[in-house]
């Protein structure tokens, strides 16, 4: 079974995430980011292949900037 490696940008997102849904509902919030946890965990049962995304430089994302 593969391990699930959380990137800094991924919990960044999720951090995000979950302060937006909070401002209305905190428990929403929870229940979205336990969501999303539950469907990632279902991944650890792929083969592991060693692909990671390629961060391409000029791709215009609007992403957090890991610096």
């Amino acid at each position: 079974m593969a391990e699930i490696e959380w990137t800094e940008e991924a919990k960044y997102w999720l951090q995000q995430i979950y302060d937006y849904i909070a401002r209305d509902d905190e428990e929403a919030a929870w229940r979205v980011i336990l969501g999303i946890y539950d469907r990632v965990q279902i991944l650890r049962e792929f083969r592991v292949t060693e692909h990671r995304l390629v961060d391409y430089p000029n791709r215009s994302s609007g992403r957090h900037s890991q610096k």
